[in-house]
């Protein structure tokens, strides 16, 4: 029993790094259409959003591909088996348009030690050239963070520029597949405080086809109290631990 309650305590008061792992339920709402946002709250995380930006010149944004965003993990993997949140568009009206993430952190501090994975940025040269661009942190007083940003190596189906700077982008350069961890692009931001994390996904090819990324599952330190949605669970297994407890003291009591 104190080993439960030990456990259990842990989860409530996270003050280590954590793990995020996308969870399948409830479903991630259906993909924006031009020009609207769609956001998803998650316990022990804050909150996902995406945006559907359209190209400037035309007012016309990307078109998704049904059942999308979801997470699961038999789309794209990066060489894993664990769930990412899966994003797939069947169109970008021009390579000017794009799907903007933002991944909050619901936490009063917001989060250090932050890393995640991009799952399957290629390039098919008939179809789609992934391009993940303008990857930054964003401090709780809205400063913006370089991003570390890393490929798997020589057998990377994209290449980085800018890593370290504002400009961090990750663009595609030959094909992957979905299952091979070769079109993985790790995104870090080492001890920065950030409250959330931006990225932008283009279609750089002049075909623009379906195209498809994941994102992994998020490492980091929340720091500071955990806003309601995110708390929400984290009270819950404090209101066990209090039965738990409770239930002892009754005991102890009885054999008085």
């Amino acid at each position: 029993m104190v080993l439960t309650i030990a456990v259990l305590l842990s989860i409530a008061h996270p003050s280590h790094g954590v793990v995020f792992n996308w969870s399948t339920t409830p479903a991630f709402p259906a993909g924006p259409t031009t020009g609207n946002t769609v956001s998803m709250p998650y316990a022990g995380l804050g909150s996902v959003t995406i945006s559907n930006v359209a190209d400037a010149g035309t007012g016309v944004g990307g078109t998704w591909q049904a059942g999308f965003p979801v997470v699961n993990n038999s789309t794209t993997t990066g060489g894993g088996a664990s769930n990412g949140l899966q994003l797939s568009i069947t169109n970008q009206s021009t390579v000017n348009s794009f799907i903007k993430v933002s991944i909050n952190f619901g936490y009063t501090g917001g989060a250090t030690n932050v890393s995640l994975v991009i799952w399957d940025v290629d390039f098919n040269s008939t179809q789609f050239q992934d391009k993940i661009a303008n990857i930054v942190g964003v401090t709780p007083t809205g400063t913006l963070v370089a991003a570390t940003v890393t490929n798997v190596g020589a057998g990377a189906t994209n290449t980085i520029t800018g890593s370290g700077t504002l400009t961090a982008t990750a663009t595609g350069t030959s094909t992957n597949t979905n299952t091979s961890a070769n079109g993985n692009v790790t995104i870090s931001f080492g001890a920065a405080t950030i409250q959330s994390i931006q990225f932008q996904w283009f279609d750089s090819n002049g075909t623009r086809n379906t195209q498809q990324i994941g994102i992994s599952p998020i490492t980091f330190t929340p720091i500071g109290s955990a806003t309601p949605e995110v708390g929400s669970s984290f009270a819950a297994l404090g209101i066990c631990v209090g039965v738990i407890g409770l239930g002892r003291r009754r005991r102890r009591e009885s054999q008085e």
